[in-house]
C-alpha cells in the first residue's frame, strides 16, 4: 500500500498548478500506512478516530496489548482526531491527555456536515449503504408532537426472530405511537416460517410504522417525536445530541 499511495502524491492529480501541495495527511486509526509515507515525505499527519474516547481509552488499557507491547503507543506524540463531545466524555478525556498531549475533539461530524449542506457547499448526502425510506416522513408529518417513540438498532446490531418479537409486542402493548426502522437482514434466523401475529399486524396499523431504514437525523429533528429507543452505538447517540432534546432509552444486551 505505501508505494501506491506514495504514487498517488506524485501523480498529477495532486501536482496540479490549480491545486496546492499536500501539508497534511489525516489517516483512520487503523491504516498505519499513511504516517510511514508522511514521516518520509516530511508532512505532517493526523491520526483520526471515529470512535469515541471511551474506546479509545479501553484500548489504551487493555492488559493483553500492554503485555504484548503493543501500548503504550509509540506514536503518543502525534496529532489525534477523534470523534468525542467534551461534554460527554470530560472524565475520559482529561486522563487520555497526559499521554495524549495532541488530541482533539472532532464532533459532531453530523452537524458539521449538515451546516456545509446549509451553506450551499455540497448536495445532499446519505452516509448509510442502508436504502432510505422517506415514506416515514410523510406518517410522521401526521401524527401529533412528541407522540412518536422512534425505534433503531443501527446498521450492525443482529437480533433474534424472537428478540424482535419481544422487542415488537413491547411497543404494541404500550400503547404508544411508534416508527420502527428495522434492517431486513437483522433477523439472524429468520426462514420461510417467519410469521407475524395478527395482534402485532393489526396494532402496528394503529399506532405504528416500520420501515427497513429512515433518514434518522430528518427522523430525530421531527416534532412528531417524543422519544428514541436505541441499542446506543456511538454513531446514534452522536446523531441524537445532534438533532434531538428528547428523551433517549438505551436497549442494552
Amino acid at each position: 500500500m505505501e508505494p501506491s499511495f506514495v504514487q498517488l502524491l506524485h501523480s498529477n492529480y495532486f501536482q496540479s498548478v490549480n491545486r496546492p501541495p499536500v501539508t497534511c495527511i489525516i489517516t483512520d486509526g487503523l491504516m498505519s500506512f499513511p504516517i510511514v509515507v508522511a514521516k518520509q515525505l516530511g508532512i505532517k499527519s493526523m491520526n483520526f478516530r471515529p470512535t469515541g474516547a471511551s474506546f479509545l481509552w479501553c484500548c489504551y488499557n487493555h492488559l493483553k496489548m500492554i503485555e504484548a507491547g503493543e501500548l503504550p503507543f509509540e506514536d503518543s506524540d502525534m496529532d489525534k482526531l477523534i470523534t468525542s463531545i467534551p461534554d460527554l466524555e470530560a472524565p475520559i478525556l482529561s486522563k487520555m491527555r497526559p499521554h495524549f498531549p495532541k488530541i482533539y475533539t472532532l464532533s459532531p461530524l453530523h452537524a458539521h456536515l449538515s451546516t456545509v449542506h446549509h451553506n450551499g457547499r455540497s448536495g445532499s448526502s446519505n452516509n448509510s449503504l442502508c436504502e432510505v425510506d422517506r415514506n416515514c416522513i410523510t406518517w410522521l408529518d401526521s401524527q401529533p408532537s412528541k407522540s412518536v417513540v422512534y425505534v433503531s438498532f443501527g446498521s450492525i446490531v443482529m437480533m433474534t426472530h424472537k428478540q424482535m418479537l419481544e422487542f415488537w409486542y413491547g411497543l404494541v402493548n404500550s400503547g404508544k405511537r411508534f416508527l420502527w426502522a428495522i434492517r431486513p437482514d437483522s433477523v439472524i434466523d429468520k426462514d420461510e416460517k417467519y410469521q407475524i401475529p395478527d395482534d402485532l399486524t393489526a396494532g402496528t396499523e394503529q399506532r405504528g410504522y416500520i420501515v427497513g431504514w429512515s433518514p434518522q437525523e430528518e427522523v430525530l429533528a421531527h416534532p412528531s417525536i417524543g422519544g428514541f429507543l436505541t441499542h446506543s452505538g456511538w454513531g446514534s447517540v452522536l446523531v441524537y445530541n445532534c438533532w434531538s432534546s428528547d428523551a433517549m432509552l438505551a436497549a442494552n444486551g
